[in-house]
């Protein structure tokens, strides 16, 4: 029986090319894979599911063996991350849309108009996104009292207790307001990528672009650090 493994390792190279920046805690990587055409190529092979267990606002794909985020991350760091911890996947966002165990009110999911946070504070983990769209896409982060990153479980229950109350009426008054605030966006092209502390406040840009037809395809590797 034929398998993807090796294929994976064949379309996942990454570029001799790229080029990694920094700002604040956040790494701006440009030319990641040597081929992206490839890795679109794998990603059609992989079943896709509705959106469910999280805020992803539409489809994903079914998940990666542990090892796909360590293979990448070791050819681009040359040390490895805690490859027993990690997830593969692809996800595809479009407008308008909400992730199945969420309804049209819950503004983490629908749109995504607010920020949210990807694992457990006490854990030193990462996210990093890759784009795979001709069009740039962009993730704001955000700020929760001050803070960038959620410190533990107790400000994470703060948070979850401030954000219910946010709707499409009142955002504008929650948001911004010394509470809740953006800090700013970063964009990123085709075959271009982020890495940021999977506890950093933060939230995709959707606009009215992307639909189901045409989401926005991102490669998604989530990962701790040894």
């Amino acid at each position: 029986m034929n398998t993807l493994d090796e294929l994976y390792k064949e379309c996942f190279l990454v570029s001799k090319d790229v080029e990694i920046e920094e700002y604040k805690d956040v790494l701006y990587l440009k030319n990641v894979f040597q081929d992206p055409q490839l890795v679109l190529k794998f990603q059609n092979l992989l079943s896709k599911w509705e959106s469910c267990n999280s805020a992803k606002p539409g489809l994903m794909s079914l998940q990666l063996p542990y090892w796909t985020a360590n293979y990448v991350h070791k050819q681009l760091f040359d040390y490895e991350c805690d490859w027993h911890c990690s997830q593969t996947e692809f996800i595809y966002f479009y407008w308008n849309n909400e992730c199945q165990d969420s309804d049209e009110n819950n503004l983490l999911s629908n749109n995504c108009l607010i920020p949210h946070t990807d694992s457990d504070p006490n854990k030193n983990s990462f996210i990093f996104l890759v784009n795979l769209n001709e069009k740039s896409v962009r993730t704001g982060f955000w700020k929760f009292k001050g803070n960038r990153i959620c410190k533990n479980f107790e400000e994470s229950d703060e948070y979850d207790d401030y954000v219910v109350t946010i709707t499409e009426e009142n955002l504008k008054k929650k948001t911004n307001n010394g509470i809740l605030d953006k800090e700013g966006e970063i964009e990123y092209a085709f075959n271009e990528g982020i890495i940021y502390p999977s506890s950093r406040y933060h939230q995709p840009i959707i606009d009215k672009f992307y639909t189901r037809d045409n989401p926005r395809i991102l490669l998604r590797y989530s990962y701790d650090k040894l």
